[in-house]
């Protein structure tokens, strides 16, 4: 059945050919899992021991909760209402305790009222510490 609400009845006739019809039951089919993908942080960005993540995710109807997953692990609980309790926009601080110096992925991972799930697109960033800022000067006289 494709997407959407579904008026379903049914219709019992038996040997003597009497007819009886059930009530109407509206039903709403959702098979297309959420959109998610992640708003923040951006890609290549640096970290030490936490960061704080939010993810964009929507669905026809209804998100259910989204959760975060670094390097593919999910942690955290899953958060089950949008910021400010309407909207888009799921955050929460993410503790970086664990992973080593170096480069790591953030995913979301959205759940519809109907069980469907979808994970984003992953986002890089590394841990320890930013790059090294480089100057590059002229010498004096030459």
């Amino acid at each position: 059945m494709a997407d959407g609400t579904h008026r379903l009845s049914v219709r019992v006739t038996d040997a003597q050919s009497r007819m009886v019809n059930s009530a109407v039951v509206n039903q709403t089919v959702d098979n297309t899992a959420p959109d998610t993908y992640i708003s923040v942080p951006t890609a290549n960005s640096f970290f030490q021991t936490s960061l704080q993540a939010t993810a964009h995710a929507s669905d026809s109807f209804g998100v259910k909760t989204v959760q975060f997953a670094l390097d593919g692990v999910l942690g955290g609980s899953p958060i089950g209402s949008p910021d400010g309790g309407s909207g888009f926009n799921y955050s929460a601080p993410l503790s970086l305790a664990g992973l080593t110096n170096g480069t790591h992925t953030l995913t979301s991972v959205a759940l519809d009222n109907a069980g469907n799930r979808k994970t984003s697109a992953a986002v890089s960033f590394s841990t320890g510490g930013p790059p090294p800022t480089v100057v590059v000067t002229m010498p004096q006289g030459g």
